[in-house]
């Protein structure tokens, strides 16, 4: 299995997991700053795996991106007339 698989599936796991957390803590909170906790730890369980998978996917591309071949075309640059002072 490969790493950002691995991230995803942790965080479907997590979001499941934050899902019950907030479920369950509405239902046993007893006043409104025991569901503001209880919905704090629903988001940290979907939220934190989430932007893990999400920075594993980024390196991956990064990586592959500078494993191009050479013969890659090179952006534009701003002398050559592309950009905010095209007509100057």
């Amino acid at each position: 299995m490969k790493i950002r698989q691995l991230f995803w599936a942790l965080a479907i796991l997590g979001s499941i997991i934050g899902g019950a957390t907030f479920i369950n803590g509405l239902m046993d909170a007893a006043s409104a700053p025991q569901q503001c906790a209880a919905a704090g730890f629903a988001l940290c369980w979907a939220a934190l795996p989430y932007v893990f998978a999400r920075a594993a996917d980024e390196m991956v591309r990064l990586s592959a991106s500078t494993e191009a071949p050479a013969t890659a075309e090179t952006p534009a640059k701003k002398s050559e007339g592309v950009g905010w002072n095209e007509g100057a």
